[in-house]
């Protein structure tokens, strides 16, 4: 602990260390749960109706469109394939166990350099293959096209992203920062930094900055999302184009249903990772919060 003394004349002890954890813990904690809520209750039901689109339709039409696509965008000439998971069974999902015991290997023995993302594109891979979801790496769409065929032109839009734009393929990179680096950062330092009190002024750049986003944790998290919600946006309207050029109105109009409701869950969440850092940092300062021991007023 020590002491604040402020300019108003007031003096504050701050805060030990037992509290400060007690108080990180509780609002990540608070935060944890606000983005188990908005998964469960909010995204997951958007996805699954977004999904529910892809009953009945017509396959072979989706699978012809996409080979035609993949030539009349370019994205043939560039590499980019449609792997397609169909006729995938339950026991075909490799477990996390068995995903991380690959990775483990690749670094342990290989020496192989994996990143974080590359773990979460090999989970993401696992769900793509009995269509619980469908993604675009490694130069691939990947998707169970007889489960959720119509999700590939979203991913196929990210394709033409990456390699048809030099504008768009910087936004993409950078979404892997900003999710892996600032906004999981954001949080995590307006936590560890220490609410001002009353009357207490800032001291030298570092300490400006973290004291604004402290301040300002809950709006700079929503909008770190801009980036990602952009690229997604744009990855839908190229989908969308393809498929009203290549399918029948009626297809083209539930894949463009079922990549609004993606979509959506982007906003949503890009919503909640904001009110779930708000919430954290205020939950912190609650507990652990400087104590007035003289105030010359009184």
């Amino acid at each position: 602990m020590s002491t604040i003394q402020s300019s108003n004349g007031n003096q504050y002890v701050t805060p030990g260390i037992g509290l400060s954890t007690a108080g990180y813990i509780a609002g990540s904690m608070a935060s944890g749960a606000i983005g188990r809520v908005t998964n469960q209750v909010i995204c997951g039901p958007i996805l699954a109706n977004g999904l529910k689109e892809n009953n009945g339709v017509d396959t072979n039409a989706i699978r012809k469109a996409l080979k035609i696509a993949l030539d009349s965008t370019g994205m043939k000439d560039k590499g980019v394939t449609i792997k397609d998971y169909s006729g995938c069974k339950p026991s075909d999902v490799k477990s996390i166990k068995r995903i991380v015991n690959e990775f483990l290997v690749r670094i342990i023995k290989r020496k192989e350099k994996v990143s974080v993302l590359d773990f979460i594109n090999a989970q993401a891979k696992e769900q793509a293959k009995l269509g619980a979801n469908a993604l675009y790496a490694d130069k691939a769409v990947h998707v169970n096209i007889d489960r959720a065929g119509l999700t590939a032109f979203h991913e196929l839009g990210h394709a033409i992203n990456e390699n048809g734009s030099k504008f768009w393929k910087m936004i993409q990179h950078s979404r892997k920062f900003l999710g892996l680096v600032v906004i999981p950062s954001l949080p995590i330092i307006a936590m560890c930094k220490r609410k001002k009190v009353e009357g207490e002024e800032t001291t030298g750049p570092i300490d400006k900055v973290t004291t604004f986003i402290k301040e300002n944790v809950g709006k700079l998290t929503t909008l770190a999302f801009i980036p990602v919600i952009a690229e997604e946006f744009k990855a839908t309207a190229r989908g969308n184009k393809i498929a009203k050029e290549l399918l029948s109105p009626e297809l083209a109009k539930k894949v463009s249903k079922c990549n609004k409701m993606g979509g959506l869950t982007y906003v949503v969440l890009g919503i909640s990772a904001g009110v779930g850092a708000f919430v954290a940092n205020k939950i912190k300062d609650a507990i652990a919060k400087p104590k007035l021991v003289k105030n010359p007023e009184i």
